[in-house]
């Protein structure tokens, strides 16, 4: 038996971006399984996953889902859950399906530090790149989205708390079965939905969890590079690195979040600048 698995979830809607997660983390498979949450996927979606090592699991539906939420929400609220849901292994990592992995090795990486370290392994959403820390405009959006997001879930105690903390983003993130996180984590999302559906309710839950003191080992942006933030730079040798930030690190996960809003096929950002979907038979 393997001793970590990649948890990730789609529906149809998104399955040309999950295929680029799959595609990016094949050369991991020897290590760690790969396990889809259904939440929607046609029948030759699901055999596509098959084929390239991928098991498929439905969602349960058991999970909490706030009012007025879509039932694809429950591809948030599902991540405080993985052990219970994914039985059998030591080391959990989600991956949003939005994700690709450029430097496979890092998988490797973050998975031996969740587990020598019992910790929360996770990015904030800081890097001196990121338009939320550069422009007025952005910082003003940033922050009231997260006061707006925090206020509703938890109050105005749970806003003083957070407010000057750096948020984890929770596209990423990985735990050892036996953290105490998994159970702080679900009493958070489990209180939390009991309000109507807010978009971020699962990174919300998440910090409240850290807050409440389960230890978060935090790794560079690279690790979780959140495009819509900003774009990354690609290098002559094809390579996507940090932008207008000597000496222009490289990036190791890119995440393609809010995907209907930023074009990122006409960038050429996707897994193999999308090459991926024009083949039927990969």
């Amino acid at each position: 038996m393997k001793k970590s698995v990649i948890v990730t979830s789609s529906d149809d809607r998104y399955f040309w971006l999950l295929q680029g997660l799959i595609l990016s983390v094949k050369e991991c498979l020897s290590l760690h399984d790969v396990v889809v949450l259904d939440i929607g996927l046609a029948a030759e979606q699901i055999g596509w996953l098959s084929h390239n090592g991928a098991s498929v699991v439905p969602m349960p539906t058991w999970l909490p889902l706030p009012n007025g939420a879509p039932a694809s929400a429950r591809a948030q609220t599902c991540r405080p859950y993985l052990p219970e849901i994914v039985r059998g292994y030591d080391t959990y990592l989600w991956l949003d399906s939005d994700i690709w992995v450029q430097t496979p090795q890092s998988i490797d990486w973050i998975v031996r530090i969740a587990n020598s370290t019992k910790a929360l392994v996770v990015c904030p959403e800081i890097h001196h790149a990121y338009l939320h820390l550069t422009s007025v405009d952005h910082s003003h959006y940033y922050a009231r989205e997260r006061h707006d997001a925090a206020a509703k879930l938890g109050g105005d105690d749970l806003w003083k708390r957070i407010r000057y903390l750096p948020w984890l983003n929770s596209g990423m993130f990985a735990a050892h079965a036996t953290s105490g996180l998994w159970r702080a984590y679900s009493a958070s999302l489990e209180r939390m939905a009991k309000n109507p559906f807010v978009r971020l309710i699962d990174q919300v839950a998440l910090l409240e969890a850290v807050l409440d003191g389960h230890r978060s080992y935090h790794l560079p942006s690279t690790f979780n590079w959140i495009c819509a933030f900003t774009l990354p730079h690609r290098d002559e040798n094809g390579f996507w690195r940090t932008p207008f930030a000597f000496p222009n690190e490289r990036i190791h996960i890119l995440h393609l979040a809010q995907s209907a809003r930023v074009d990122y096929r006409s960038t050429g950002m996707l897994y193999d600048s999308g090459n991926y979907l024009a083949r039927s038979d990969t």
